[in-house]
């Protein structure tokens, strides 16, 4: 028993045993930042999708995931959901230190087409740290730009591990 503990406890350690996909959907909240005012109206439907429309925020908006993902630099996140509307969606970070602290946006985010029909989408972003600051947890951002439309569902996020270091580099 002792033997199997720690073969899944290094196997987890180097990567090779991923987390589960974790689901995202009814964590949504929209970002407040001044880029994004007006935000859009925002509606949620009986299954679930939630619907963003009348975007005329300067940059469009965005919406964060409750959800804090624990992660370190050189992970991946893979962001997968079921979407449709018009224009773009895109995908950002917002990390966070150890003690819980924001430290700021992992760039300028990953853009993909939106469908114009129900079609599930996977986007992925490498974690960084940001400003000297070490990252320990990120959470999800999403949204489009002015004038955009989203319809979002069945959202998820994995955290894929960087490879392990060789010894010696």
């Amino acid at each position: 028993m002792k033997k199997i503990f720690i073969a899944i406890f290094c196997l987890s350690v180097i990567g090779v045993v991923q987390a589960e996909p974790v689901k995202l959907d009814g964590g949504w909240y929209l970002n407040t930042w001044s880029g994004y005012n007006p935000l859009p109206k925002m509606t949620t439907a009986k299954d679930g999708s939630i619907s963003f429309t009348e975007v005329k925020g300067k940059y469009g908006f965005g919406i964060l995931n409750r959800k804090r993902l624990t992660v370190k630099a050189g992970d991946t996140v893979k962001f997968t959901a079921v979407v449709k509307g018009k224009g773009k969606i895109f995908l950002q970070l917002q990390n966070y230190d150890a003690q819980g602290r924001w430290t700021g946006v992992a760039g300028r985010g990953i853009w993909i087409d939106i469908p114009a029909d129900w079609k599930e989408i996977t986007m992925t972003q490498k974690v960084i740290d940001i400003n000297k600051k070490i990252t320990a947890a990120t959470v999800v951002t999403t949204g489009t730009g002015k004038g955009h439309e989203l319809q979002i569902k069945n959202a998820t996020a994995e955290v894929i591990p960087a490879p392990a270091k060789k010894a010696g580099k």
